[in-house]
């Protein structure tokens, strides 16, 4: 038995029956609710792709760098291998301006100019996968190797450089230059033996 709404709807007072015209029009699109804003959840897929592509230029110099390299919790974006010393080098593209004292990160959006957020998260993620890459080499050459965490910045980052609580914080367009202008402390043999210590055992880890 089919009901008949439209007899219905026009004997009720004008005031009554909105309601039910409003039941019987056409659904409304659903609108999915818009998350709020992350001031430090960045494109980690544009970050890593800019540092590689600048770190690339250091292997016509004799550098070795290997990029994601799987350990056993994690994936190491970036291992840096020079006469220099060792680093692990997490990146970040930032929308907002960002300000760094010690190892608390602040970033003020754009349109908040007094609204800031500070954290340590790229900080302590950076020691832990320098920790992660020691553990490799450790595994491998069964002598400890020091691995220095070194964070790039990409986008508004007036500081440029800062040291942290063992780790650096640095602008992606000066990386390669701050990294060749350090003393060199191995010869060209220590790189080659790291690399393949490191080779091998991400191999074992994944």
């Amino acid at each position: 038995m089919s009901l008949d709404l439209t007899e219905d709807v026009s004997t009720l007072s004008a005031d009554r029956h909105r309601p039910l015209l409003r039941r019987l029009s056409a659904p409304r699109a659903y609108v999915a609710p818009v998350a709020a804003t992350n001031p430090y959840a960045d494109s980690k897929v544009l970050s890593r792709q800019r540092t590689a592509l600048a770190l690339g230029a250091l292997r016509s110099v004799g550098w070795s760098v290997t990029n994601d390299v799987r350990a056993q919790r994690s994936i190491i974006e970036h291992v840096v291998l020079g006469t220099v010393g060792s680093f692990v080098v997490e990146s970040h593209t930032v929308t907002g301006s960002v300000r760094i004292e010690g190892d608390q990160v602040s970033m003020t959006m754009p349109g908040s100019a007094t609204r800031t957020f500070p954290s340590d998260a790229w900080a302590h993620d950076a020691r832990l996968h320098a920790a992660e890459a020691n553990k490799l080499f450790s595994t491998y050459l069964a002598q400890r190797v020091v691995v220095s965490p070194l964070v790039v910045v990409w986008g508004d980052f007036p500081q440029r450089y800062v040291e942290g609580h063992n780790v650096t914080f640095i602008h992606g367009e000066d990386v390669v230059a701050w990294l060749r202008s350090k003393p060199s402390r191995c010869g060209a043999g220590r790189i080659a033996e790291l690399e393949s210590a490191l080779t091998t055992a991400a191999r074992q880890a994944s």
